[in-house]
């Protein structure tokens, strides 16, 4: 476990200097409007690398339903990837911001404001303000927003910064399942709402590569350990929140009732106990609509087993297709057709891809 050091003996006069400092900041941001997002100065700590992928198993006459994908990406470029057998992956990044002041969601350095997260600042500007010569911070502006994120993202990168003497953490949305999984890992992830830090260093790992790889590896390896009990061996798909979600299927209830009866266990995520994990744990196959929720097959799938990911026709998007490749599991996908305001799925289709990927 990580220890961290103590807060440093306050100075009432200094603390008080670097709350209105911290204040005057932000005073002249609100004028200037000069906040910026995220940080832009990341350094690559490793190489590039060419990795290897089976093609994706779907239907290719489902390809005219996409409308568009998420994030903006090229819609013919992201359908070909599909079928290729090589993608790039690419190393860690790093930032050495040096002295700064933890605000919230906001690091303050001399430079400048950089927003990871929009939170009220005078809530964190009334608590505690810890000091730290040196720190590390674990967070990434994508996992303060993402679960799916923080979960394939930051959790390993954890893994790398475990010798560092201070890790940091902002704080996050609450997020029931987080708990499970910090709890399994061994993760210290306790969250720092006003800090100030002699010399602080970000890290970002948002791509794909070996080392990563082998960090989910060993953390897969102790969620099994840490949750012994388990269902064992069925197929699940993992629900997306509310029915009313505006990326859940319109048909969602009749969707969830033919899952049951195909022997498929229907899971709501959210409820922030081990009890879901148990059901998850090495299951063969992974049926969620994309989104974060789907993250959490790349720690409970079996070995070998598959994702299938439901697409919205107009976020099509496939993340989890190298991540697959990565681990040594299937990946395949049904399209969603576009209806009014939202999308349905088609269930035979979905059982269709599910013997597919079952029987690889």
């Amino acid at each position: 476990m990580v220890q961290r050091m103590k807060p440093i003996g306050q100075v009432p006069i200094r603390s008080t200097q670097r709350r209105l400092r911290v204040l005057a900041s932000a005073l002249r941001d609100r004028i200037r409007r000069s906040t910026l997002w995220g940080i832009s100065t990341f350094e690559p700590v490793g190489p590039t690398e060419i990795l290897p992928r089976a093609p994706a198993v779907c239907d290719a006459d489902q390809f005219d339903r996409v409308l568009a994908c998420g994030f903006d990406l090229d819609v013919k470029a992201e359908i070909a990837s599909l079928a290729s057998t090589t993608f790039s992956g690419t190393p860690a990044e790093c930032c050495r911001l040096g002295e700064c002041t933890l605000v919230g969601g906001t690091i303050v350095t001399a430079q400048g404001r950089h927003l990871l997260r929009s939170l009220p600042e005078w809530r964190s500007l009334l608590s505690r303000m810890e000091s730290y010569d040196q720190a590390t911070l674990l967070n990434t502006m994508q996992g303060l927003h993402y679960f799916g994120h923080w979960l394939q993202d930051d959790c390993p990168l954890y893994e790398s910064l475990r010798s560092e003497t201070v890790l940091l953490s902002m704080p996050r949305p609450h997020w029931p399942d987080c708990r499970v999984y910090e709890n399994a890992f061994g993760q210290d992830w306790k969250q720092t709402d006003f800090a100030h830090v002699g010399d602080l260093t970000i890290w970002r790992e948002l791509g794909y590569n070996r080392d990563k790889a082998a960090r989910i590896t060993e953390l897969r390896g102790r969620l099994r350990r840490a949750v012994t009990a388990r269902s064992g061996g069925q197929p699940v798909y993992i629900s997306r929140g509310k029915p009313d979600e505006p990326r859940n299927m319109s048909n969602v209830t009749a969707f969830k009732e033919a899952m049951r009866k195909a022997g498929i266990a229907v899971l709501d995520p959210g409820i922030g106990n081990a009890e879901m994990v148990q059901q998850m744990l090495d299951a063969p196959l992974v049926i969620a609509i994309e989104g974060s929720q789907a993250c959490h097959g790349l720690y409970t799938l079996a070995e070998g087993g598959s994702f299938l990911i439901l697409q919205p026709p107009e976020r099509f998007y496939n993340p989890l297709h190298n991540w697959a490749a990565l681990l040594g599991m299937g990946y395949g996908l049904v399209i969603g057709r576009k209806d009014g305001t939202r999308f349905h799925i088609d269930p035979d289709e979905v059982l269709r891809i599910a013997d597919r990927l079952l029987a690889r």
